[in-house]
């Protein structure tokens, strides 16, 4: 994963994850991502919430998470699969690639997530940013296709051996 932060410094850092259990509910899940510090790895400035540039750094990085030379930008198909997972039909390349240069850059990629109000829908709280538990409530909500509470070991297997995951 690849973040930039308000003064333009980037960090580079990525994370493993290994589940044992044959599913998951909220509060297992919940622990993973906290022990396993993930959120801390996407919350650049380390105020224990999340912006919408910290966001689409985060988003942005998991698109391009197969790619090696991160000099190379998610495609419009990387894009296509990111706006189906996260219920964002309604939203255009177009209107990301603000630039029209038919390259989404990490910044397009957090103006798209702002004009699209993608927080609405995780922010709990309407406070404008996302807690460590907000962020895993959604994720959790994400991979749960079935929508019973429970992970199961298909859920995330798939998801989490896919080309892409968040």
């Amino acid at each position: 994963m690849e973040a930039e932060d308000g003064q333009q410094n980037v960090t580079k850092s990525s994370f493993a994850v290994t589940v044992h259990a044959p599913e998951l509910d909220f509060a297992s899940f919940s622990t993973i991502i906290s022990n396993g510090a993930f959120f801390g790895q996407i919350d650049n400035n380390n105020d224990a919430f999340l912006n919408y540039n910290e966001l689409g750094a985060a988003f942005y990085g998991s698109v391009n998470s197969g790619i090696e030379d991160w000099e190379i930008e998610p495609d419009e198909d990387d894009w296509n699969w990111f706006v189906q997972f996260h219920g964002l039909e309604n939203q255009t390349w177009s209107d990301w690639d603000t630039n029209g240069d038919d390259i989404l850059q990490p910044k397009e990629f957090s103006k798209g997530l702002e004009k699209a109000s993608f927080l609405a829908e995780w922010d709990i709280d309407n406070d404008g940013l996302l807690s460590e538990e907000e962020f895993t409530s959604y994720l959790f909500s994400r991979l749960d296709h079935d929508g019973n509470g429970v992970l199961s070991s298909n859920e995330y297997v798939h998801i989490f051996q896919s080309e892409y995951w968040l």
